[in-house]
């Protein structure tokens, strides 16, 4: 006889309904999720693991059309502490995907890099304080797939089996280090970031490397291959990269070839591409060959508090954080515990006059301010 789960497979209401309850008798809860980014255009979460001290489960939300809006109370809850590694993707996806909102977050590799570890790894931790290996063979697996193998939701278990003490462990040593008050802030952080974005952006091919350093009619090829490539990802629910690299849409604007012949010669182009996508390619290079040059960008909705940086500015910001590496040093500390990149972003934008305006900006806090708020004020003062 085997021996039973350490772990409920949730795929039904019945099931969720279990999940709520424990939910709402825990104070600390651990959370992962697998999605299928390597494998669709669509990405989307395809399997979500819980733990709290009692009990795991990991339920499957395609199963349930995912109608998991009755776990929302416990991820809003501010009395119960979310436990995650490498938070940043797995909140943004449960924000898009079941609309959460997500408070009091544990982030153990923020709090790890906040103890400067140096592997911040969940494996590398786990392995560290427990002894135990985590076997990452599934790391690219295609979660979307049913049914799920027990090798795979084995792994995904062994995923949150350790945060909660993984989290008391690291939060002792947080306060033992006194770096608690910083790591708090960054999990704080984590819990505004916005929901991940489906929309496609057609001037997205200016960010691929490489694209700077091409003239005006290969840039149009590119953004003609670039918005080829993205018509067929959808039309096979393909992520993009698997249709063609992004190395292989810069060597076709380079040799704007002019025959199928030229096209075959090209490096990444092979035999299966040429069949299924020649005609395609050779389209989008002569479409962007006979527009000579890309059309302007769309202009592009500013993130919350972005702006462009002043010579000042742009001064003061590289004082910081020569500065901020100094102080590091002598404290023994990584420089996220100092003075965050975020951080002196807002430092020289906020143009702050005195010790009370750094503390009052949120992402600088009460006792950064008070540690190094004299110098940081020096530093601006300097490079004004």
């Amino acid at each position: 006889m085997t021996d039973p789960k350490p772990f409920e497979f949730v795929d039904d209401e019945a099931g969720l309904r279990r999940v709520s309850k424990e939910l709402a008798r825990a104070d600390r809860i651990a959370v992962d999720t697998e999605s299928d980014s390597m494998h669709s255009y669509f990405e989307k979460v395809c399997l979500l693991q819980i733990a709290t001290l009692d009990r795991a489960f990991l339920i499957d939300p395609l199963a349930l059309n995912g109608k998991v809006v009755d776990l929302g109370d416990a991820f809003a809850d501010p009395s119960k502490t979310k436990i995650l590694h490498g938070a940043d993707y797995d909140v943004v996806c449960l924000k898009r995907d079941f609309d959460f909102e997500i408070r009091n977050v544990f982030d153990t590799m923020i709090a790890a890099q906040c103890l400067d570890h140096p592997k911040i790894g969940l494996a590398d931790l786990v392995s560290e304080y427990f002894g135990a290996t985590l076997d990452k063979r599934h790391a690219r697996t295609n979660w979307a797939r049913r049914p799920l193998t027990d090798s795979e939701l084995d792994y995904s278990y062994l995923d949150v089996k350790y945060l909660i003490e993984l989290r008391e462990i690291l939060t002792g040593e947080l306060r033992d280090g006194d770096v608690y008050e910083e790591a708090e802030m960054e999990f704080r952080r984590l819990e505004e970031r916005e929901a991940a974005s489906r929309e496609f952006d057609p001037d997205g091919y200016r960010r691929i490397r490489g694209s700077k350093d091409l003239s005006d009619v290969q840039r149009s090829v590119l953004r003609e291959l670039h918005l080829m490539r993205d018509r067929q990802a959808r039309n096979i629910d393909r992520p993009p990269f698997k249709v063609l690299a992004n190395d292989t849409l810069l060597r076709i604007s380079r040799g704007r070839p002019r025959t199928r012949n030229e096209l075959r010669g090209i490096k990444g182009v092979t035999s299966y591409l040429l069949r299924r996508y020649g005609d395609q390619l050779m389209k989008a290079v002569a479409h962007g060959v006979e527009r000579g040059r890309p059309p302007d960008p769309k202009p592009r909705k500013k993130r919350r508090g972005s702006r462009r940086l002043s010579p000042r500015q742009q001064r003061q910001l590289e004082a910081l954080r020569d500065w901020r590496k100094g102080r590091a040093a002598e404290r023994g500390v990584p420089t996220l515990v100092v003075l965050p990149n975020h951080a002196i972003l807002e430092v020289v934008t906020g143009s702050p006059r005195t010790v009370e305006d750094l503390g009052a900006l949120g992402t600088v806090g009460e006792k950064r301010a008070r540690l190094h708020g004299e110098e940081i004020l020096e530093v601006l003062r300097e490079y004004a």
